[in-house]
């Protein structure tokens, strides 16, 4: 009976060990199980080209500053709006000389043009868009 007793637990190990070594097999089977991803990212572009032409066909010339012109002395500052003026740099603080020459500038304007074309303007506008996708 002692020698019986050593077989069958050399036999019951050798199970064990091959039964480990199946489950040690599967997991390492299942472990190495080949996945593959791939992603792809689509991203677009986009540019906006704005083009704007302007062609001038000028036909004449006013020039109010040039002398022999008859316009040097015919052109002059309104006396309203000097006055407007001196009285707006008379006021004693700088607050109150700013908001006099604000409101004699909205009254009278703050450009005199001493030159001026007459003519035709052409303008052309276009407009472009571009995609690109990568």
């Amino acid at each position: 009976m002692a020698s019986h007793r050593p077989n069958s637990l050399k036999r019951s190990w050798n199970q064990t060990t091959l039964l480990s070594l199946s489950r040690f097999q599967s997991l390492t089977l299942l472990g190495a199980a080949y996945s593959e991803s791939s992603s792809y990212k689509n991203t677009e572009s986009q540019k906006t080209i704005l083009m704007t032409s302007r062609y001038m066909f000028p036909q004449g010339q006013i020039d109010f500053t040039v002398s022999g012109s008859g316009f040097v002395d015919a052109v002059q500052l309104n006396p309203e709006f000097l006055s407007a003026i001196d009285s707006a740099l008379d006021k004693s603080t700088p607050p109150e000389k700013r908001d006099a020459l604000y409101n004699g500038f909205q009254e009278y304007g703050q450009v005199f043009r001493d030159k001026v074309q007459i003519g035709g303007v052409l303008s052309a506008h276009t407009m472009d868009t571009f995609s690109k996708r990568n």
